[in-house]
């Protein structure tokens, strides 16, 4: 990206037309921005590792008493 930053794309691509001889001519790609996805999803795994720990620090307390 122009910052410096990577970003994540989906991409699905298919032949969009082929000439008499079964050659490919042109294909048409859709590309879609999935950064914001991804970060979401690694920001989502570190606060469910977090609760995690948090919960068996709770239970762990919870069977000393």
């Amino acid at each position: 990206h122009k910052n410096q930053e990577y970003r994540w794309f989906c991409t699905y691509g298919s032949v969009f037309e082929r000439d008499d001889k079964n050659q490919v001519v042109k294909v048409i790609n859709i590309s879609f921005d999935i950064t914001d996805q991804i970060k979401t999803n690694i920001l989502l795994e570190e606060k469910n590792r977090e609760v995690r720990k948090q919960e068996e620090r709770y239970f762990r307390m919870i069977n000393e008493v």
